[in-house]
């Protein structure tokens, strides 16, 4: 709970677009989907971009109208998704834990991933880079034929300790999601 609260302050209490594309490649496109009227970046003109985020954010938006029209409206909806999302990871980095270091390991991972702030501060941004990252992470655990909750905590624990491995790398300041990316064979290496 004390994840998904610290999520949801960037929705409601500190509202902000930390990147053009989150509006650009994400939200505007849902808006094209759902309203008819929306700008075309290039990338959607000629088909480099995937449509599965801004589908996804789409049935957000559908959603939100049963609260009424408007940003107003659809975007705390489409934070509080993309918070919920991200706040899973502090459940599951728990049970992970638990799992390979008894309650006080499930303890520290749940309390990492719920207070680490780019996890909290980037939960409601509906950027592809933080959606996938959760996404991948959670796929690769479920390849190794877990069930699906405990896959997500591995993928969680997994994501996170990429996250690790590129700040270590490269600096708090300066880690992009391709980095994460880039860290996640040497963070599944070292799980054990």
């Amino acid at each position: 709970m004390l994840a998904l609260a610290l999520r949801l302050l960037p929705v409601f209490v500190f509202p902000s677009i930390h990147y053009p594309d989150e509006i650009f490649q994400a939200v505007e496109q849902a808006h094209r989907l759902v309203y008819g009227t929306g700008l075309v970046p290039w990338e959607f003109v000629y088909g480099t971009r995937s449509w599965l985020l801004p589908s996804t954010i789409a049935w957000l938006m559908e959603f939100a109208r049963i609260f009424g029209d408007g940003p107003d409206f659809y975007m705390p909806v489409i934070g509080i998704a993309f918070a919920a999302l991200s706040a899973s990871s502090a459940l599951c980095a728990f049970l992970w834990g638990r799992r390979f270091y008894g309650l006080p390991g499930g303890i520290v991972a749940g309390a990492f991933a719920a207070l680490w702030i780019d996890l909290v501060y980037f939960a409601p941004h509906p950027l592809s880079e933080v959606a996938a990252a959760h996404v991948l992470v959670i796929g690769a655990y479920l390849a190794k034929g877990m069930d699906a909750f405990h896959a997500a905590c591995a993928g969680v624990h997994v994501h996170a300790r990429a996250g690790q491995i590129a700040a270590e790398r490269i600096g708090t300041e300066g880690v992009i999601a391709r980095d994460v990316i880039e860290a996640l064979p040497r963070a599944l290496g070292a799980r054990s």
